[in-house]
């Protein structure tokens, strides 16, 4: 006998509550602390770390810069869908009666939650670097050369080579690169979460995604390493860093997730 699934058609209202603020702050929170104490390319000193992260024009500022954000945004979207079934009575996603009752209830609220999201991100970032160097610090190089260079232990510096944009263009890139983002990765756990009963298969499937975005489609890095590197341990290192790291921000996101609903299970 074909089960049948009873759910109340509840339409999310659109507001920033304590609970969605909580929820941004924290996630911000907890990327930014995670990456500082446990990524391979943490800085040793504190104020090093303002330099990676929002000085994108150090030599390796655009390589970190690139690393917290494939890692951020994966992150990001994942409690992103989490924060929408704090307004939903009965916690269950995978039966719509209609596309109008799934759009209301999750689609909406995943759009306007990524925006006002890197909305923050953006203007933090950029009044932070206003703060510490005094204007807002948008020099990419080119950082290939000086790369290759590095993993073959040479203490030898290539001139390096800027690409300049505005300051305007830079914040909107930012902005509509981190914003697509968190559009498709929150659109992407619906997706899973529609189609998949078990919460810890859709963590598993969640953990999978971030590391193809973080290794596949955001720079291959183990590939660059094993290519720049060779066989140094320290390479192999990193890559064993990448993945406590990658382990542990899933694992916390995803439990800090369930512990902001008001049900646990997906099925009643």
């Amino acid at each position: 006998m074909k089960k049948s699934y009873n759910k109340e058609k509840v339409l999310l209202p659109i507001r920033l509550n304590k609970n969605y603020i909580i929820g941004v702050i924290a996630l911000i929170c907890m990327v930014i602390v995670v990456y500082i104490y446990i990524s391979p390319y943490r800085p040793k000193l504190m104020s090093s770390v303002f330099d990676y992260m929002i000085k994108p024009g150090t030599i390796n500022g655009a390589t970190n810069f690139g690393i917290f954000s494939n890692f951020m945004l994966p992150a990001s979207g994942f409690l992103l869908v989490k924060l929408l079934e704090i307004y939903e009575k009965d916690f269950i996603v995978h039966r719509y009666s209609n596309k109008k009752e799934l759009w209301n209830t999750q689609v909406k609220n995943i759009i306007i939650i990524s925006v006002v999201i890197m909305l923050i991100i953006v203007t933090l970032s950029y009044i932070c670097s206003v703060i510490k160097f005094g204007s807002f610090h948008n020099a990419w190089p080119e950082e290939g050369s000086t790369l290759a260079i590095e993993a073959r232990g040479l203490k030898l510096y290539i001139s390096e080579r800027k690409v300049l944009y505005s300051t305007g263009s830079m914040l909107l890139l930012i902005f509509l690169s981190g914003t697509l983002g968190l559009i498709t990765q929150g659109l992407l756990v619906l997706i899973l979460k529609i189609k998949i009963k078990n919460s810890f298969l859709v963590y598993f499937f969640m953990l999978t995604i971030t590391f193809i975005d973080c290794y596949l489609l955001g720079g291959a890095l183990i590939i660059k390493r094993m290519i720049l590197g060779g066989i140094k341990m320290l390479y192999i290192g990193e890559i064993f860093g990448d993945i406590i790291y990658l382990l542990f921000v899933a694992t916390a996101i995803y439990f800090t997730g369930r512990r902001l609903n008001c049900k646990k299970e997906f099925y009643k």
